[in-house]
């Protein structure tokens, strides 16, 4: 017994169901039950039932149908293909046929043209060629005059700038001596004002102490004067009061 699988159903509700049973020996009949439960208003149908092929006699039909419509097709297809072939190479079979043998067609034209095109281009080439070497030498003599007028100037301004540095140098050294001058003078003028500086405190300092011993002497001098007064002053005094009391 082969169990069949539910078929998936189109939209008339036509399904095809497929099985391969793997039954031996000599097959007499078969039977198909579709469903236990069918009744009179609930039941399948079968169309047609077909043992060894997929399809009814029916199908044979239309696969001729269909070898003719094929074949008309094949022939349409070759037409056609021919007389591509021809359009492009002059030829309707240009099997074993070489490109450059070619006299007609789409792709003879575009290889006269191309060779045209090529030829253009290598004449444009060489002028090209021609004109880049010309400009080119053109540009190497300019720029063998510029190095040689840039070494000329290079010369020239290492020249200047050797004496540039040689009077440098000298300036340099005469400043130098100049400063050493300067310094010498210097010091000694320092040394010069130190003695009259020495000369002058020492000056100051014998008028202070002269000074010290005339102020010293003045004072004793006033004070022994002062009391000379006083003295005197107190004599009258005594005199005075005697004189009064008498």
């Amino acid at each position: 017994m082969t169990t069949l699988e539910e078929p998936t159903y189109d939209a008339n509700g036509i399904g095809l169901i497929d099985a391969n049973p793997t039954w031996s020996g000599t097959i007499d009949r078969i039977r198909v039950d579709l469903s236990a439960d069918q009744t009179a208003t609930d039941y399948f149908e079968i169309d047609w039932v077909a043992i060894g092929r997929p399809s009814p006699g029916a199908s044979s039909a239309a696969l001729f149908e269909e070898q003719i419509a094929r074949a008309s097709a094949d022939s349409s297809e070759v037409t056609a293909r021919q007389m591509l072939s021809t359009t492009l190479t002059g030829l309707a079979d240009p099997a074993g046929v070489a490109l450059p043998s070619l006299t007609a067609g789409l792709l003879f034209d575009e290889l006269s043209a191309r060779a045209s095109a090529d030829s253009v281009i290598v004449t444009s080439v060489t002028n090209l060629t021609a004109t880049v070497t010309a400009n080119l030498n053109t540009t190497t003599a300019a720029l063998n005059t510029e190095s040689s007028a840039r070494a000329d100037a290079d010369s020239a301004a290492t020249t200047r700038m050797d004496g540039l540095v040689a009077t440098a140098a000298t300036d340099r050294n005469n400043t130098a001596a100049s400063i050493a001058a300067e310094q010498t003078a210097r010091v000694n003028a320092d040394s010069a004002l130190t003695t009259q500086v020495n000369t002058i405190v020492a000056t100051a300092n014998s008028d202070r102490n002269n000074t010290n011993a005339a102020i010293t002497t003045e004072q004793t001098a006033r004070s022994d004067a002062d009391s000379a007064l006083t003295t005197q002053i107190n004599t009258v005094v005594a005199t005075a009061n005697t004189d009064l009391q008498q």
